[in-house]
């Protein structure tokens, strides 16, 4: 049977003012990694995260997480990842996983946007959400917990009015089929 011999454990380590984070540490698929982050504030308004990762059987990945105001009501983020990514195989005799000597390279990505904002009065609610990705895979492979806004892939506008008496909610969702 396949039996552990050593585990190396992930580090990180945040630097001053913890706008800077570096994560390292060891997949048996992909290999060595570093996840790196540097968060920004450009005003009350606008602030975010920058996302730069590296794996050593896939390639460089990078990335933005936006976070935005646009009035005393709306309020919604951005997600972009991209990774130029390489194919990783297992061979089975050995129980490894590997690369081909030139192995082949393809770009996947991953775009989100979300909105929502009160419309005419706090009763109305309006939210928007924007969901693509080059394939089905992405969403488990790309994403950790800590970076991940997506549970599912799919886009959906909803119109929203609460009262005291009933809730009324007009729902539109296109949802990808991926086969």
């Amino acid at each position: 049977g396949h039996v552990p011999v050593i585990y190396l454990p992930s580090f990180t380590h945040a630097l001053k003012h913890r706008n800077f984070y570096l994560n390292v540490g060891y997949d048996e698929k992909y290999g060595v990694f570093t996840k790196s982050g540097y968060s920004y504030d450009l005003n009350r308004n606008h602030y975010g995260l920058l996302l730069l990762d590296w794996w050593e059987k896939r390639g460089l990945a990078a990335g933005i997480k936006h976070y935005f105001r646009t009035t005393d009501t709306g309020f919604g983020s951005l997600y972009y990842y991209s990774l130029k990514d390489r194919e990783v195989l297992y061979d089975k005799e050995l129980g490894a996983y590997y690369n081909e000597p030139v192995p082949e390279e393809y770009n996947r990505t991953k775009f989100a946007g979300r909105y929502r904002m009160n419309v005419y009065s706090p009763l109305n609610e309006l939210k928007v959400n924007v969901d693509l990705a080059t394939d089905p895979g992405i969403e488990y492979e790309l994403t950790d917990e800590s970076r991940s806004l997506i549970p599912n892939r799919t886009s959906s506008a909803t119109l929203e009015r609460t009262t005291r008496n009933y809730n009324l909610e007009i729902y539109a969702e296109k949802i990808d089929n991926y086969h």
